[in-house]
């Protein structure tokens, strides 16, 4: 009896829930519920697949010279040429009277870093000191210390492979006792313009190797910085030394190698590279959830020094005049797995939602990931580009947004 009161219940519970159901699909719908009926929304893929997203490229060298980074090169390896100079600082004033044969030695210490580029393993290694009798900025470049004039005499010569361990012992090479008396004396004279340019590192045309050696910079200690000591025979002809160090030093490079239509970062010439951006295909305003890009990685042309394979790269938002207000992103690209050639970049968003909301062109531009990638070392990552012959192996652009629609 107790049983059939219990499923009687139930049915009753039933029928009362139908009921209430059936009266509340009868009510009218809300302004949220009128929306969604009259609209519909869509989700949309573009990809460079089957539209140019990248429209063109163009890639550029940033740096005239590597002044000042806490880095010289020196050297000649795969169409790269690397000459430094350094100049020294606070040269006294009361040495004028220093002929060259009170002084006993002088002597430049270098210390080399652990980066190198080119044939270690069978390096072929010399320079030659030579005396810079011009001016020179951090503006100057490679044609600019290669005109005639700009150096003279050699006053120093090193030659000698370097050996890359944990603990490099430096270099030190003998200079001309005369510059050194020539250096002072122009320090007295008040009519001289200038009182010294330096000295210049000049590789030998047989060099197969470009080695890097501590220099001048905001972080650097005197432990790494060049150090001409100077032993003299004072007036009163006690022996006495002197030690005066690099107070301006910059690294010049030079390349043959022509980039074509590749997408090319590499250090020390500081060269990046822009891409074009077209996406006006997609509507105005529409809702972007994501824009994704990959580049991939051609070895053969990539070059590399004794480092690591850089495992990351920035691209940053290049603005224009009518795109400022938005500032400037950045973004970083990442290698895919250490099996792959493909650097990825899961979203570079909000780039593209700010070109929507113009005329749908941007650019963004490919670069070294951080200060030591874009001076310190000479490594060249080469991406396939727009044009390649094999599709698969162009950049990867694949844009996701949605919109809404009346019926």
């Amino acid at each position: 009896m107790k049983s059939n009161f219990n499923i009687k219940i139930l049915l009753y519970s039933f029928f009362l829930y139908s009921i209430s159901f059936l009266i509340s699909c009868n009510e009218a719908p809300t302004d949220t519920g009128y929306n969604l009926i009259n609209d519909t929304i869509s989700v949309n893929v573009v990809t460079s697949d089957t539209t140019q997203l990248i429209y063109k490229t163009d890639t550029k060298s940033f740096s005239p010279c590597v002044a000042n980074a806490n880095v010289l090169f020196c050297g000649k390896s795969d169409n790269i040429q690397a000459a430094s100079i350094i100049r020294f600082a606070y040269l006294p004033d009361s040495l004028s009277y220093l002929k060259e044969s009170d002084i006993v030695s002088a002597k430049l210490t270098l210390f080399p870093n652990r980066y190198a580029l080119g044939d270690t393993n069978n390096a072929n290694f010399s320079f030659t000191l030579k005396k810079v009798e011009n001016y020179w900025s951090v503006n100057a470049n490679w044609d600019s210390i290669s005109v005639p004039g700009f150096m003279s005499r050699d006053v120093g010569i090193y030659s000698g492979k370097i050996l890359l361990q944990d603990t490099i012992p430096a270099i030190t090479i003998d200079i001309d006792k005369k510059l050194i008396t020539e250096w002072f004396q122009l320090k007295t004279d008040t009519l001289a313009a200038v009182v010294n340019w330096g000295v210049a590192l000049i590789p030998a045309q047989s060099s197969n190797v470009i080695y890097s050696f501590g220099g001048e910079g905001i972080s650097q200690t005197t432990d790494k910085i060049p150090t001409l000591q100077i032993i003299y025979n004072d007036s009163t002809a006690h022996l006495d030394t002197l030690y005066l160090y690099a107070g301006l030093n910059a690294a010049f490079l030079n390349s043959t190698s022509n980039n074509n239509d590749d997408i090319v970062i590499q250090g020390g010439f500081d060269i990046r590279t822009n891409l074009y951006f077209n996406i006006n295909q997609i509507p105005p305003f529409a809702n972007i959830s994501k824009m994704e890009l990959d580049l991939t990685l051609n070895k053969e042309k990539s070059l590399i020094g004794n480092d690591t394979l850089k495992t990351l790269f920035r691209i940053d938002f290049v603005s224009d005049t009518t795109k400022s207000m938005y500032g400037n992103y950045y973004y970083y690209a990442v290698k895919s797995d250490s099996l792959s050639d493909v650097y990825s970049c899961v979203s570079v968003t909000s780039a593209a939602q700010v070109w929507n909301r113009f005329d749908g062109k941007g650019i963004l531009q490919i670069g070294a990931a951080d200060f030591a990638s874009q001076y310190q070392v000479l490594d060249k990552l080469v991406f396939y580009g727009i044009n390649d012959p094999d599709p698969a192996k162009r950049p990867k652009v694949r844009i996701v947004y949605t919109k809404q629609s009346k019926r």
